[in-house]
């Protein structure tokens, strides 16, 4: 997967392969959305509610197979409202530019890559706090994981739960086209 900064516009990729496409896509746009950090007005209802409009740090770890396509990729993404989709693009790090498009559905977001950036579908699950997020992706010939939180600098991963290429391809049988369980919960549960 891509390290990503994502603005909600479609964004968000990956290097070589992470977090999006190994031909450069990466997944992970988010929306935030309790009054506390980024503190957005974007979609979303009360406290605890996803929203959008906010800056997300990520890191992720790509595969093709079993080989490793990056680990620990990091990137800011920025998620915007347009119309009933919520967009957002890759603004730092690897892949900057990406963008992508989905809805947001309670704590859930599926979304899918825009415009030039290679194919990549995924899911953000958010924490009922929705100051972070678990990621899972695939592309035509690549899976991703990853982990994000809420404000330009935060620590998307403090307790270190992001598996290392090594570590996820001796993870059992994972479904990428499923939304994963929210944090605290990794990824690849």
């Amino acid at each position: 997967m891509r390290l990503r900064t994502v603005i909600f516009a479609p964004a968000l990729g990956l290097l070589l392969a992470c977090s999006g496409s190994p031909g450069g896509t990466g997944g992970s746009g988010g929306t935030g959305g309790s009054a506390g950090t980024g503190g957005s007005a974007g979609t979303g209802g009360s406290a605890g509610v996803p929203r959008v409009g906010d800056t997300w740090e990520e890191v992720y770890t790509c595969l093709r197979g079993s080989e490793c396509l990056g680990e620990n990729i990091a990137i800011t993404v920025v998620l915007v409202q347009n119309g009933a989709n919520v967009d957002w693009e890759v603004t730092g790090g690897q892949d900057e530019g990406s963008t992508y498009s989905g809805m947001l559905t309670g704590d859930s977001f599926d979304w899918q890559s825009t415009g030039s950036t290679p194919f990549e579908t995924g899911c953000w699950e958010f924490n009922s706090a929705a100051d972070a997020f678990n990621k899972r992706s695939e592309g035509t010939d690549f899976v991703c994981i990853g982990i994000g939180s809420r404000g330009s600098g935060s620590d998307p991963d403090p307790s270190g739960l992001l598996l290392d290429c090594a570590e996820l391809a001796a993870v059992g049988p994972i479904d990428y086209g499923a939304c994963p369980p929210a944090p605290p919960a990794a990824p690849e549960q």
